[in-house]
């Protein structure tokens, strides 16, 4: 179903009980069927004086060539309405690093003319110098929810994280943002790591 969505423009969801169902076509179906962003890229680049190395988390069958990224003939992803997008990557940077550590450009067509728009920012080190817990809980969300993919799918990636941790950073941050769908993913690894 994900690869039918991918080569469809389209998305796919797994619903299991009703009040997902209930969420699904009255929430999130109606924001897809009004897009804000067609063709929509990420990239990133990072700079070697300042990262050692760096890995994209998630999102492996959506990489694109680096030369592909202003080709608006090539397929990118659709944003619908209330929508966000979130990549996520794991960086070690250099000792004593100071300064820029990546520029991050993105790309879309806009619904109605078609015309290109794109927007940059850096990232410094300094941007980097904040704890974990003081980022949004949005981000703690996606966070924990990309390594917890990593573990569902026995990548060596998903061992660097216990389960009992990424359910503990996923009920701190559904407390601050009272998300039933934020506090059912905690309730999910809370059960996966008691299966482990």
């Amino acid at each position: 179903m994900e690869q039918l969505a991918d080569h469809g423009d389209g998305f796919v969801v797994y619903v299991s009980e009703l009040a997902q169902a209930r969420t699904v076509f009255v929430q999130q179906l109606p924001a897809t069927l009004t897009v804000r962003a067609m063709d929509a890229k990420a990239q990133v680049t990072f700079d070697p004086q300042t990262v050692a190395g760096y890995r994209l988390i998630g999102y492996d069958d959506r990489a694109l060539a680096d030369s592909s990224f202003r080709n608006d003939h090539v397929d990118g992803g659709e944003v619908g309405a209330g929508h966000t997008v979130t990549a996520l990557y794991a960086v070690r940077l250099r000792e004593g690093a100071t300064g820029q550590v990546a520029r991050a450009n993105v790309r879309w067509l806009d619904p109605t003319t078609r015309e290109a728009g794109e927007a940059a920012d850096t990232v410094t080190v300094n941007d980097l110098a904040v704890p974990f817990t003081a980022g949004a809980p949005q981000l703690q969300v996606c966070y924990a929810a990309a390594y917890f993919a990593e573990s569902l799918r026995n990548s060596p990636y998903g061992r660097e994280v216990r389960l009992t941790d990424l359910a503990s950073v996923v009920t701190d941050a559904a407390d601050q943002l009272d998300d039933a769908s934020v506090g059912d993913l905690a309730a999910t690894i809370r059960a996966a790591a008691q299966l482990r």
